[in-house]
């Protein structure tokens, strides 16, 4: 009985081990320190990361490479945006819808000034803006 028991014992500590991995396995993962942001930071993270992301890698570029770029769980991508749909709604709205000029329709309309002229000086104030 006692061959037994010294068998599982030996046995149990082994699993255990597996389990556990080693210890150098152990230390060289990287450590990640999940970090509690207020709900507001939290998606302005996300915006931001996503306008970095997709420019990158375009608008194929899938959630869950993002959410691992951020270091957040792909379910709490879809908790702030739905949809990647959505996601990249708001991002557009970001780059492009919220940094527009209503100056700028004013010198694209002016039909004072000739085509050339006009989409010089829109494209003159419009870059600037835009690669912000």
């Amino acid at each position: 009985m006692h061959g037994v028991d010294a068998m599982a014992k030996r046995t149990h500590t082994s699993v255990k081990r597996a389990n556990r991995g080693t210890a150098s396995e152990e230390n060289s993962a990287p450590e990640q320190r999940r970090r509690r942001l207020e709900p507001e930071d939290r998606e302005r993270e996300i915006i931001d990361g996503a306008i970095a992301f997709f420019a990158e890698v375009g608008f194929d570029g899938g959630l869950r490479d993002l959410a691992k770029r951020l270091g957040i769980t792909h379910q709490n991508v879809f908790r702030y945006f739905p949809t990647k749909e959505a996601l990249i709604e708001r991002v557009y709205k970001e780059v492009y819808l919220s940094r527009w000029q209503p100056e700028w329709e004013i010198i694209l309309h002016d039909k004072t000034q000739p085509l050339e002229r006009r989409l010089v000086t829109f494209y003159e104030s419009y870059f600037p803006m835009i690669y912000r």
